[in-house]
């Protein structure tokens, strides 16, 4: 048989022969005649069965799919992380053209646009709750400020 037939050839049956073994049920009483009739006649694979070159280059794609899967992770992390980042910067620097506005007023400009944009927010409704140092008041004034930054970016006049 060796003479034969390919080395391939064999060797799928062989691996025929212990699939069949291995799931116990349809395995042949002779098994050494089983595979030389095998071998001759060139049967077909039983169902479900894999050859190791198949099983092989299943794990092959598996593995390339699973790094392919991977690498479009990590690139939707570094996107997230710098579209993150670039909100941060975005944020910062909005902060501190509300900060330089406010500090380029006088005492008594600054505390009135202050009170303005408590007045006009609809989350105080009018009143003027919050402490100095709320947070809901920081809010509320850096909004009023950007929009007014933003009236006068688009050519209203601020009165300073």
């Amino acid at each position: 048989l060796v003479s034969e037939f390919e080395d391939a050839e064999i060797n799928d049956q062989i691996d025929a022969l212990e699939y069949l073994l291995s799931k116990g049920q349809g395995a042949p009483e002779n098994r050494g005649g089983w595979l030389v009739k095998a071998i001759n006649d060139c049967y077909s694979s039983p169902r479900g069965f894999k050859s190791r070159k198949q099983v092989e280059e299943e794990a092959r794609a598996k593995d390339a799919k699973a790094k392919v899967r991977e690498q479009a992770q990590q690139i939707r992390d570094a996107r997230a992380i710098a579209k993150e980042a670039s909100s941060k910067a975005a944020h910062e620097a909005e902060a501190q053209q509300v900060a330089d506005f406010l500090g380029s007023l006088s005492d008594p400009r600054r505390r009135e646009i202050e009170m303005e944009a408590l007045k006009s927010s609809p989350l105080t409704r009018g009143r003027l709750g919050g402490g100095e140092g709320s947070m809901l008041r920081k809010s509320i004034i850096h909004q009023h400020v950007l929009k007014l930054l933003k009236q006068k970016n688009n050519g209203m006049e601020i009165l300073v």
